[in-house]
């Protein structure tokens, strides 16, 4: 086994190239790439730097004067694992997309910087906040929540969030918004308390004999409906409003969790310019909240069952 010429690296993941290895030249710069790596994106690792002055150039490669031996060894500088920026030492997370450091995945991962709408550090999300302070504060999965920030607006509040909607209280909690996780347990709980009442009157009802057993769900619907007049309208007014209330909880949170989300990292970024403790701020405001997400979980799940134990 033995290095190349020049000792060339991939230009997609920087590992040096064997003659071995199934190496291919972009037809542009010519710089060297594993095929598995160029194949991986689909262009050149240096597309970016094509027609300028720091366009990769084999000739100038070749000039470089050879290191000695003896010279001592640079320290390898850690990378982001996203977005392949480089990493400070003793860094938790990325300063450019807010990645967890320590992780290895494929420097290749699309970051919220190399979108194809071109989303640069720089870009507006609001006055004062910049894509990449934004970026700081969501931490995980910012390649999603970044974009999704800039197409949202006060005159285009809406998206769709399938986590938002199939766990609004778990989602808000775990983005920290522990407000609106708060909220969104209340009105949950609400709902599913509404249909205690329903849930008791059914369980009085005659049980069908052993000849008569039930086979599925639409059966089941039909044999109780001969009942519905026993059960009365207070108990099927509330299952019905339990059940628009908890469906109203999950399309709103579904619709506008997105922007909800994006004024609470707008408001965080501002907090954390703010506090003496920069540090301890975005250790606060920034990132997720497992923690919260499995709290709030539990507390829709126990709360209605430890409720109803009264009406019993």
């Amino acid at each position: 086994m033995s290095l190349t010429d020049k000792n060339q690296k991939c230009a997609v993941c920087s590992a040096y190239l064997f003659s071995e290895d199934d190496i291919v030249y972009c037809p542009v710069c010519g710089a060297p790439h594993h095929r598995e790596c160029y194949n991986s994106i689909g262009k050149c690792g240096f597309e970016e730097y094509h027609g300028t002055d720091k366009q990769f150039s084999r000739e100038a490669l070749a000039e470089e004067p050879e290191k000695t031996e003896t010279a001592p060894q640079a320290e390898e500088q850690l990378r982001c694992f996203r977005c392949g920026m480089p990493l400070d030492k003793g860094a938790r997370y990325c300063n450019n997309c807010g990645a967890p450091a320590g992780m290895e995945m494929p420097p290749f991962v699309a970051s919220p910087f190399e979108q194809k709408d071109i989303i640069k550090e720089e870009t507006p999300i609001a006055e004062g906040v910049s894509a990449k302070d934004a970026a700081k504060v969501v931490r995980n999965n910012t390649f999603r929540y970044v974009p999704k920030f800039l197409k949202l607006n006060r005159l285009n509040k809406t998206s769709w969030n399938w986590a938002a909607f199939l766990l609004p209280h778990g989602w808000f909690a775990y983005r920290k918004m522990y407000k609106e996780s708060i909220i969104t347990c209340l009105l949950t709980v609400a709902s599913v308390i509404m249909n205690v009442p329903f849930n008791l009157a059914i369980a009085q009802l005659p049980i069908p004999e052993t000849e008569q057993t039930l086979q599925n769900t639409i059966e089941l619907a039909e044999y109780y409906s001969q009942f519905m007049g026993e059960i009365g309208f207070l108990p099927l007014f509330l299952s019905f409003l339990g059940l628009t209330l908890g469906l109203a909880v999950r399309v709103v949170s579904g619709m506008y969790g997105d922007y909800i989300y994006k004024e609470r990292v707008i408001m965080s970024v501002g907090l954390i310019k703010e506090a003496e403790d920069s540090e301890a701020a975005e250790e606060k405001y920034s990132g997720v909240s497992f923690i919260g997400f499995f709290i709030a979980v539990f507390a829709v799940e126990f709360i209605p069952s430890i409720l109803s134990m009264f009406l019993l």
